[in-house]
């Protein structure tokens, strides 16, 4: 008899297994799926966040160029033609990047000549890719409109980038830097200065209308009444492979200048753009 129950268990253990293990292997995937779910989730959530850091620091490409020819003429009791041409070309490392910007700038007003001017500087960087960076700059100009035979600059400083993604930069810098001016018809003079720049860049509408602003302010150390500043404003709008219609507005002044000239000059263009480049 016991055997005949012994049998009779061991036979009812047979029966049942596969039900249990069925049971198992139906509730398996569901903790399964749930787990390849939850994983899932995590790697798309990481490379999203990875592409979103991605698209919010600007990519600088290594070599930069970037042509702008522009100006206006004017026709009636004035006749009056400005004409400037301008190069922008920047090389950029990890670590450092190198700058320069020469522009000439050629005008006349009934015949005579306004403006002969001529600007050329360069500017590096050293990590200009971080939060804060360092630079020194030089330049050299001279300037028939401002009565200027030859003014040379040259200092450093430091600048932060508060902003900086693809569609909104914005930059704050200051430096100190020695000039040396020598006019045509006036004392001349060689001073300190203080210059502080804020740069804003931003773009509407995914790049369809580009914005820069910058503005300069630059006194003399040891002399207050010295004081150089300008504003710029520059919009653009893409047309075809790099190329941009182009509308800029300068503000200039200076305390000290030559006889017969004003201290404030407005000045209005409207040209292209050609490069990879996106504004200075």
């Amino acid at each position: 008899m016991k055997n005949i129950f012994l049998l009779f268990v061991i036979l009812l253990s047979f029966l049942l297994c596969p039900f249990f293990s069925f049971a198992q292997i139906e509730n398996t995937p569901n903790y399964k799926r749930m787990i390849d779910s939850l994983v899932q989730f995590k790697v798309d959530s990481t490379l999203k966040n990875q592409k979103n850091r991605e698209k919010s620091t600007p990519k600088i490409p290594t070599f930069q160029y970037r042509f702008v020819g522009d100006g206006f003429t004017m026709q009636g009791n004035i006749n009056r033609i400005l004409l400037s041409a301008r190069t922008e070309i920047s090389l950029n490392t990890k670590k450092v990047q190198f700058e320069t910007n020469p522009r000439f700038t050629f005008g006349e007003q009934n015949t005579n000549l306004a403006e002969r001017d001529f600007f050329v500087d360069l500017n590096t960087s050293i990590f200009h890719q971080k939060k804060v960076y360092l630079f020194g700059l030089g330049a050299y100009e001279f300037s028939n409109l401002r009565g200027i035979l030859e003014r040379i600059l040259a200092g450093g400083g430091l600048g932060w980038h508060i902003i900086q993604k693809n569609n909104f930069q914005l930059s704050i810098s200051n430096a100190v830097f020695f000039e040396t001016t020598n006019f045509i018809r006036r004392t001349d003079f060689s001073t300190w200065r203080n210059s502080t720049r804020l740069k804003l860049k931003y773009s509407l509408w995914e790049n369809r209308l580009n914005f820069l602003h910058y503005a300069f302010y630059q006194p003399s150390l040891f002399d207050a009444s010295n004081i150089r500043w300008n504003f710029n404003i520059v919009i653009e709008m893409p047309i075809y492979k790099g190329l941009n219609f182009r509308f800029s507005l300068d503000n200039f002044y200076e305390s000290f200048v030559v006889d017969n000239r004003k201290n404030n000059d407005l000045t209005t263009r409207f040209g292209f753009s050609w490069g990879n480049k996106r504004g200075r």
